[in-house]
């Protein structure tokens, strides 16, 4: 989540990374499609959703690039990740901003983007991205910080949960822009990166020499579980979620965790030093087996 230099210009031409193949073809099935087309979603602002079992998952109306998981980070590149292979295919550049610090993704592939206290959405299909016209700057509250999407496969993307640097937990309704104040968790840093596991959980990673992720109520901002990571933290890192665990992105280095089991595991390296990332609910709850 510590941003770096950033660079603007015309997208890339997108291409594969594949930490045991090498380059691939951007032919290759999980491809971003077309249909991630930046715009506003939701129709009011509504409380966190009730939890869900891994049943009640559905994803028939995320477009495909809803489905995978996205960092970014060094010269505010823009990556898909397709977690099963592991394979990264490189979007674009993200030209509106710089310094990219935090992001997550909405149910119609659209990235929201955090930059100087400022918040942008981009389209993942071409990482063409703009400021969000209903956010207002808060440099008191939310300095920089961390964000998430709630919903649940039945729930609009209205509703936006923020954790500024300042320690403020907060909600951000996106199509008024109005912000409710929630609380302050006590967590061991407020600096870190936040998530969801696509059912109205919250979780939020702490950076700290002793990383803990921690699990928080989103109507009262309290700690509900702390599980340690057993890593580092004090470095560029962010959080996302897919296919029931945890990736911890440590500057290059990638990490899986299972809050079931408590391990965390080194699974390979991205292809920058990654300062955000994040994923739509529409992500599945059990990983689906390699190609």
């Amino acid at each position: 989540m510590v941003g770096v230099a950033g660079c603007s210009g015309a997208t890339s031409t997108a291409r594969a990374y594949d930490f045991d193949a090498g380059p691939e073809s951007t032919a290759d099935a999980h491809a971003l499609n077309r249909d991630g087309a930046v715009g506003d979603t939701g129709t009011g602002k509504r409380p966190p959703p009730p939890p869900r079992s891994d049943a009640d998952v559905d994803a028939s109306d995320c477009p495909a690039s809803a489905k995978l998981v996205y960092v970014t980070g060094e010269g505010a590149k823009l990556y898909s990740l397709y977690p099963p292979t592991l394979t990264f295919t490189l979007v674009g550049t993200l030209g509106c901003l710089s310094l990219p610090t935090h992001m997550t993704v909405d149910r119609q592939g659209v990235a929201w983007v955090v930059a100087g206290g400022k918040l942008y959405k981009a389209s993942t299909a071409s990482a063409s991205c703009s400021p969000v016209s209903t956010w207002t700057a808060s440099p008191t509250d939310f300095p920089d910080f961390a964000l998430t999407f709630l919903g649940t496969a039945s729930a609009p993307d209205d509703a936006l949960y923020m954790l500024g640097s300042s320690g403020t937990l907060g909600s951000l309704d996106v199509t008024t822009g109005h912000v409710t104040v929630i609380g302050s968790p006590s967590v061991a840093s407020r600096t870190g990166d936040m998530t969801t596991n696509g059912d109205g959980t919250l979780y939020f990673l702490a950076q700290a020499a002793a990383q803990t992720l921690n699990r928080l109520d989103p109507h009262n901002a309290s700690v509900v579980t702390v599980y340690p990571t057993h890593e580092d933290g004090l470095m560029d890192q962010a959080l996302a979620y897919y296919g029931g665990l945890f990736f911890d992105f440590l500057g290059q280095d990638i990490y899986t965790f299972d809050t079931a089991t408590g391990k965390t595991t080194a699974v390979g390296k991205a292809p920058l030093s990654v300062t955000g990332a994040g994923q739509s609910t529409c992500v599945p709850a059990v990983a689906p087996p390699p190609p």
